[in-house]
């Protein structure tokens, strides 16, 4: 399923109001180029095809520069 599928299922959440299930967005090569699964305390299920499936950290670095506020509960 394309992240452009997905950024549309579900609903909407505040990002004050995430929970470990919830999709995440990230702007990267495009805009909402990224999803990844929110793990909790910041934390999200990420995969690139490098490096397979890990846990990454959204609330620094790379990744929280790149979150774009988009966040759906399916």
């Amino acid at each position: 399923m394309s992240t452009e599928t997905l950024k549309n299922l579900g609903s909407p959440v505040p990002v004050s109001d995430m929970q470990p299930g919830d999709l995440v967005f990230f702007d990267t090569y495009k805009k909402d180029g990224h999803v990844g699964i929110y793990a909790g305390n910041g934390k999200f299920l990420e995969c690139q095809g490098k490096t397979g499936v890990y846990i990454a950290d959204m609330s620094k670095g790379y990744f929280q520069r790149k979150f774009n506020g988009r966040v759906r509960r399916i």
